[in-house]
């Protein structure tokens, strides 16, 4: 009983949050981020849901260093977000991939799993606020990761996966002179 009150009192706690997180402005604090700086960030929150449910995390960086600018605290809330989806979603020693590229002026972030997917009709609602298909789902998430990303000047997309599961995909602006931040940033360090 202590458990199952534990758990709902989590949930409510989530779902103040994520309302909180929906309504308010967000004002951005902008930096040249590199993938692996968000990486970094997201693993640290994700690892230990990702442990509990005996998923593995594997990350492909093919970004070259090249930086976006972009609020650090902000971009790891969106693709932790993905990325919780996405191990919840996945079946025990199920592997969820998550890959950094470059595809011309943009770096592309992408979650994929193995899990359930989702139907043409299912994927038109995702990102409406308060649609959620979990039992315990605020429906608020993907609708704040898709207002995150829209602030950064990017853009979201899901699609379910032929073989199974779902890929989402994150869009952001590189740097402006992003060869110049990484060289500018291996001086700094």
């Amino acid at each position: 009983l202590k458990s199952i009150a534990l758990g709902q009192l989590d949930r409510i706690e989530r779902m103040l949050s994520d309302l909180q997180q929906y309504g308010r402005p967000i004002e951005l604090n902008r930096q040249a981020l590199a993938f692996s700086d968000l990486m970094n960030s997201t693993i640290h929150i994700v690892g230990s849901e990702a442990n509990r449910h005996n998923v593995r995390l594997e990350v492909s960086d093919d970004t070259r260093g090249l930086p976006i600018l972009g609020d650090r605290e902000q971009l790891t809330r969106a693709v932790s977000n993905l990325l919780l989806n996405a191990v919840q979603a996945s079946h025990s020693t199920d592997v969820v991939y998550v890959a950094g590229r470059i595809e011309g002026p943009w770096m592309r972030i992408s979650v994929v799993d193995s899990g359930e997917g989702f139907d043409d009709q299912v994927r038109d609602k995702l990102f409406l606020p308060f649609f959620t298909t979990k039992d315990y789902g605020t429906g608020l998430g993907l609708s704040n990761t898709r207002k995150i990303v829209e602030l950064h000047d990017g853009h979201l997309r899901a699609r379910a996966r032929q073989s199974g599961g779902a890929e989402f995909a994150i869009w952001l602006p590189l740097c402006v002179d992003a060869e110049s931040a990484v060289g500018e940033r291996s001086r700094m360090t």
